[in-house]
């Protein structure tokens, strides 16, 4: 029988010792068979396979196998927590903390009897595969952000972190520069992290957040470029997020808030407060400039300026009088409506053209009837006509 010694401690201490098989929470995990996986027995060779949890004793019986099927759960266990695959696996549906620990296996080639041990960590990953530096804008690049930073100062601190995983990552402060690159001593600290019992906060209870800060100072003026880069088991060889510190402009001015003892003011306390000046050339009647801001908040942060330019008017004759000056709108607003019929004209219009209407309508009733008349008297005058030369 061949037993792996190990000696790892799941989750604040990163230990991958070969043996050892970590299981996502909350996920469908595989615990595999060794001498199956490095195929030094056959699948077909084997007649019969056992998984323990804790111990190989009969009560710590999970599941197994045995003449082309998989036996029903022993000890009380409920149908669908294990199973076993093609490849003798141990299959645990749903993995939870309580899954951590050691695992026995007994595999049954013909005559002979094998037995091993695997070591089951749980993992939690983290929600981004990526560091997060705090104060930093994201770029485009979901790796890349942008930190902007006075233009008159030289020093910057920097904190990167990762939180509620398991086992806790390594972090480094990398600075890149032309030509190479260096590692920077950083100041670390790891702490657990225990949620309160509600409903979602399961999957990242009892895991650690990690983080990394450090000072650094700028030389070569604009666009300076660290890396922090996470190290461990839940993260990729990849996982590191860069930062580009940029100045910002020079007329750019950011003064600490200090409020005062008013009711309602402990919100607004120990903030900051961004001025930009510019000076810009007024050459239309009318200019338009935009402020963006940009930081923690988000992107497309703006306001609009119109500038129109104002007409003067001078109240008095007299020489040596006060002047009285006065406002008068945008000289577009007063320009002419170039002709364009409003809404009262539109509608006289069409008050007069049904009033045309009527009085064509009533002259031409008062023609009709005129002649009607006539043609009538015409007709009572026939008759006498006609008796008179008959007579």
């Amino acid at each position: 029988m061949q037993w792996l010694s190990l000696l790892i401690c799941c989750g604040f201490v990163l230990a991958i010792t070969d043996g050892t098989v970590f299981l996502e929470r909350g996920s469908r995990g595989i615990v595999p068979c060794p001498l199956v996986k490095s195929r030094e027995i056959s699948r077909k060779n084997v007649d019969a396979m056992f998984w323990y949890y804790g111990s190989t004793s009969d009560t710590s019986l999970l599941i197994w196998y045995s003449l082309g099927r998989v036996a029903p759960l022993p000890n009380g266990i409920p149908e669908g927590v294990y199973d076993i695959d093609n490849e003798f696996s141990l299959v645990i549906q749903n993995v939870t903390a309580s899954n951590e620990g050691s695992y026995f296996w007994k595999l049954k080639p013909h005559l002979v009897i094998e037995e091993g041990q695997v070591e089951v960590c749980v993992k939690v990953s983290p929600r981004r595969p990526y560091p997060t530096v705090i104060g930093c804008n994201q770029d485009h690049d979901a790796d890349t952000c942008e930190m902007r930073v006075r233009h008159d100062s030289t020093v910057h601190n920097l904190t990167c972190v990762m939180e509620q995983v398991k086992p806790a990552v390594e972090l480094r402060w990398i600075h890149l520069f032309w030509g190479g690159k260096t590692e920077l001593k950083a100041s670390t600290s790891v702490w657990p992290e225990v949620l309160p019992a509600y409903t979602g906060a399961s999957l990242r209870n009892n895991t650690f957040s990690t983080s990394a800060s450090v000072q650094v100072t700028t030389v070569d003026g604009d666009h300076e470029v660290f890396v922090c880069k996470a190290k461990g088991v839940v993260v990729g060889k990849g996982a590191r997020m860069r930062v580009r510190i940029t100045k910002a402009h020079h007329t750019t001015v950011s003064h600490e808030e200090v409020q005062t003892d008013n009711p309602g003011s402990s919100l607004r306390t120990n903030t900051y407060s961004t001025s930009a000046s510019v000076q810009v050339p007024a050459v239309d009647s009318q200019e338009a400039c935009t402020c963006k801001a940009t930081g923690v908040e988000g992107k497309n942060q703006r306001i609009i300026v119109r500038l129109t330019k104002t007409h003067y008017i001078q109240s008095s004759n007299n020489l040596g009088s006060t002047l009285v000056w006065a406002d008068e709108v945008s000289p577009t607003a007063n320009k002419p409506a170039q002709n364009r019929p409003t809404i009262p004209e539109i509608l006289l219009g069409i008050v007069l053209i049904f009033a045309f209407i009527v009085i064509a309508g009533l002259i031409r009733l008062v023609y009709v009837q005129r002649k009607y008349i006539k043609f009538n008297r015409a007709r009572e005058r026939r008759p006498n006509y006609e008796m008179q030369a008959a007579v």
